[in-house]
């Protein structure tokens, strides 16, 4: 379920709510009840896949059946954000309202505060209002690209070298498949999910084997011009005596 509680969902009969009327109205009557019934349910956080935003205070959200044609609109109050929500039923409609919530704020979560117009400003300060968006950083992991050698593989394979010569221990759990078949010394290219706060490996995504470093041929003309010991002349050890 999307919500949290199915008690909260009440029945009641609406205000028009393009008519600018009270919401907590009976103002409209009349025609099959399921045309004019209004569900209305209680938010306290928004979900969208991996998402999750915490309101700083519950919404109420709105849906209207039967209004835009054959689907339903949905609002919430407070209404911060013109946002309306389109669906045939109650948790389509808010799917849609959560999903266009959750393209505004990543796409402005993205910009820095001097990359944003003025409206887009006022916006994201709004949002602010809604969402705690500390805790969101805070609780949402990121996923970054990084190179490394696996170390260790006795009995298995649980430490990690990192290009950064960061050293980390691994277990089977947090890693793909194909992890377990790498050899000592293997490079290896990963995407990993990392805890925001802390840093710590929560899960690699991808392992992807990487052929090893070979000198570039400016490194291999400095090293063969380097003299060797069939160069050195004979040392004569009477000398030191």
């Amino acid at each position: 379920m999307l919500f949290q509680d199915p008690a909260t969902v009440a029945i009641v009969r609406p205000a028009d709510p393009l008519s600018g009327g009270s919401l907590a109205a009976a103002t409209r009557s009349g025609g099959r009840g399921d045309f004019f019934d209004v569900l209305r349910r209680e938010v306290g956080d928004i979900r969208v896949g991996s998402a999750h935003y915490r309101l700083r205070s519950p919404m109420l959200a709105s849906f209207y059946p039967v209004i835009q044609g054959p689907e339903g609109r949905l609002m919430v109050t407070p209404a911060l954000l013109p946002i309306v929500g389109s669906g045939a039923g109650f948790d389509e409609a808010w799917r849609d309202w959560a999903e266009q919530f959750h393209v505004r704020f990543q796409t402005l979560l993205a910009m820095r505060p001097w990359e944003m117009q003025p409206d887009q400003r006022e916006e994201w300060e709004r949002i602010e209002q809604m969402v705690n968006v500390e805790a969101y950083r805070r609780e949402t992991p990121y996923v970054v690209r990084q190179i490394g050698v696996l170390t260790r593989r006795r009995p298995i394979p649980n430490t990690i070298r990192w290009e950064d010569g960061r050293q980390e221990r691994v277990s089977l759990q947090q890693m793909p498949p194909e992890f377990a078949s790498l050899h000592e010394g293997q490079r290896f290219e990963a995407e990993v999910v990392r805890n925001a706060v802390t840093d710590r490996l929560i899960q690699a995504v991808v392992v992807r084997r990487l052929p090893p470093l070979r000198p570039t041929s400016a490194d291999e003309a400095v090293w063969a011009s380097l003299p060797t010991t069939k160069e050195a002349k004979p040392v004569d050890w009477d000398e030191f005596e």
